[in-house]
C-alpha cells in the first residue's frame, strides 16, 4: 500500500460522517429540478413559462437569504457549537418538504395549484438555506491540507451521487404511482425519513472532527459587501460555479422532456439512465482523486469541464429510439460530472481558507452562504432559462406525459439538453483558465 493511500485511510471514519450531511441536499435538488418542471407543465397543466418562474423565484430569494442565514449562523452562541442547532433543524425541516411537494395531484385546480407550490417551495427553501450553509462551512472547520481537503470532499462527492442517485430513482415510482396520492405519499415518507436519518448521523458523529475556530468578530451584512468587492481566489470561484450551475440547470430542467419527447422513453428509462450517469460518477471519485494528487486540481477541473462539454454536445447527435448511445453519453457525462462535483468543491473549501489567511478573517459562514445562493439561484435561473424556451418554442402544457409536442417544442429540447449548457462549459473552461493561475490553487499540500 502507498504512502498516500494509507494516508487516505485515515480520513474514512471523517469522511464517512462528514459526507452524510450531503445526502437530503442532493434529494432535493435532484428530485426537484428533474421532476418539479415537468411536474408541473405535464401533470398540473401550468404554463411552462410560469412554473419556471414559480420554481426558479424562491431560488433566486436565497442570493439575499443564504449570506443572512451565513451572518446569523455567525452570531450563534459558542455553547451551541457553532452552526450545529442550525444545520440539524435545516436539514429535518428541509426532510419534512418531500410529502409535501408532490402533493396538488391533477384533481386540484389549476387556479390552486401555481399558489400551492409556490408556498411549498418557499418554506422548502428556507430550510434548505439552513442546511447548506451550515453544511458548506463546517467543511473548513474540519479539512486543511489540500490532500485532506481533496479526500474528503471525494466522500462528499460520494455521498452526494448516493443522493442523486436516490432522487433518479424518484421517476420511476412517479411513472407508477402518478396520481394517486396514496402511494406517492408513501414514496415520499419513505425519502423524507431517509433523509433525516442521514442529517441525524452527519450532526451526531462531526461533533469532535471540528478544529476550534480562531476568534473573529461576528460578521456584519457590510462584510458581505466587502467579501465580493475584494478579488480573491474565492470570488473567481464564486463566478465559475455560478455559470456552471447556470448550465447544469437547464440541462437537468430538460432532461426528462428530452428522454420522454425527444428519445420517446419513459420515466422508467429516465430512471435507469440518471442510475447510470450517478453510479458512473460515484465509482469515479478515485481516479480524479488521484489525478488531481498527480497534475493538481486545477487542471484536473480543465479535464473534467472539457469532458462535461463534449458529453453535453453528444445528445445533439440522438435520433428517437437511441436508448444505447443515450445510455454511453450519460455514462460519459457522469464519470466527467464527478470529476467536475470534486474539484469545484474542493476548490471552494481553498478558497475560504486561502481567504482567511489573506484577509486575517475566518468567515466560513458568510462564504458558504454566498456560494450556496450563488448555486441554488443560477441553478434556478437555468431552469427558468429553460422554461421560457419551451414556452417560446410552443410546449403544449396538459394534463398528461404522453401528449405529443410539436417540432419546435423538441427543438426547444434539444437546445436545452445540449447546445446550451455546453456553452455553459466553454464558458466555464475560460473562466477558469483566464481566472485561476496554479500558484492561486495549493495543488500539492500535504495530508
Amino acid at each position: 500500500m502507498t504512502d498516500a493511500a494509507r494516508s487516505d485511510r485515515r480520513y474514512l471514519p471523517t469522511g464517512l460522517r462528514f459526507g452524510a450531511g450531503q445526502v437530503t441536499v442532493s434529494v432535493f435538488f435532484q428530485v426537484t429540478s428533474l421532476l418539479l418542471l415537468p411536474f408541473m407543465t405535464n401533470v398540473l397543466a401550468i404554463q411552462a413559462a410560469l412554473a419556471a418562474t414559480i420554481i426558479m423565484l424562491p431560488k433566486v430569494a436565497s442570493m439575499v437569504l443564504d449570506p443572512l442565514v451565513g451572518v446569523a449562523s455567525d452570531r450563534m452562541p459558542a455553547r451551541w457549537r457553532d452552526r450545529r442547532p442550525l444545520l440539524l433543524l435545516g436539514g429535518i425541516l428541509t426532510a419534512l418538504h418531500f410529502p409535501l411537494l408532490f402533493n396538488p395531484f391533477e384533481d386540484m385546480s389549476s387556479a390552486l395549484a401555481p399558489g400551492y407550490m409556490l408556498a411549498v417551495l418557499v418554506t422548502a427553501n428556507l430550510a434548505l438555506s439552513m442546511l447548506t450553509v451550515s453544511y458548506l462551512a463546517s467543511a473548513a472547520d474540519i479539512a486543511s491540507a489540500a490532500r485532506a481537503r481533496t479526500v474528503l470532499t471525494s466522500w462528499r462527492v460520494g455521498f452526494h451521487m448516493g443522493g442523486v442517485l436516490l432522487g433518479g430513482l424518484a421517476p420511476l415510482l412517479f411513472h407508477y404511482v402518478c396520481g394517486y396520492s396514496e402511494f406517492y405519499t408513501k414514496m415520499a415518507l419513505l425519502i423524507s425519513t431517509l433523509c433525516c436519518a442521514a442529517v441525524l448521523w452527519n450532526y451526531f458523529f462531526t461533533r469532535r472532527a471540528a478544529r476550534p475556530r480562531p476568534p473573529t468578530p461576528p460578521a456584519r451584512f457590510g462584510d458581505l459587501v466587502a467579501t465580493l468587492r475584494h478579488p480573491s481566489m474565492y470570488r473567481t470561484m464564486v463566478g465559475i460555479y455560478g455559470v456552471k450551475y447556470l448550465a447544469n440547470g437547464i440541462q437537468y430542467a430538460a432532461m426528462a422532456y428530452f428522454v420522454l419527447f425527444v428519445l420517446g422513453g419513459d420515466l422508467g428509462l429516465l430512471s435507469a439512465m440518471v442510475v447510470t450517469m450517478t453510479a458512473l460518477a460515484l465509482a469515479s471519485q478515485p481516479l480524479w482523486v488521484r489525478l488531481a494528487a498527480r497534475i493538481g486540481e486545477l487542471r484536473t477541473f480543465q479535464v473534467a469541464t472539457v469532458g462535461i462539454g463534449l458529453a453535453f454536445l453528444g445528445y445533439v447527435l440522438l435520433r428517437p429510439g437511441q436508448f444505447t448511445a443515450g445510455f454511453g453519453l450519460m455514462a460519459m457525462q457522469g464519470v466527467f460530472a464527478g470529476g467536475g462535483a470534486l474539484m469545484s468543491w474542493s476548490l471552494f473549501v481553498g478558497a475560504v481558507q486561502r481567504y482567511t489567511v489573506e484577509r486575517g478573517e475566518h468567515r466560513p459562514e458568510l462564504l458558504s452562504g454566498v456560494w450556496s445562493a450563488v448555486e441554488k439561484s443560477a441553478f434556478a435561473i437555468g431552469v427558468f432559462i429553460f422554461g421560457l424556451v419551451l414556452q417560446w418554442l410552443g410546449l403544449v402544457p396538459s394534463r398528461s406525459l404522453d401528449t405529443l409536442q410539436p417540432d419546435s417544442a423538441l427543438t426547444g429540447i434539444r437546445l436545452g439538453m445540449a447546445v446550451l449548457p455546453a456553452l455553459g462549459m466553454l464558458l466555464t473552461l475560460v473562466m477558469i483558465r483566464r481566472g485561476l493561475a496554479p500558484h492561486d490553487v495549493d495543488t500539492r499540500g500535504s495530508a
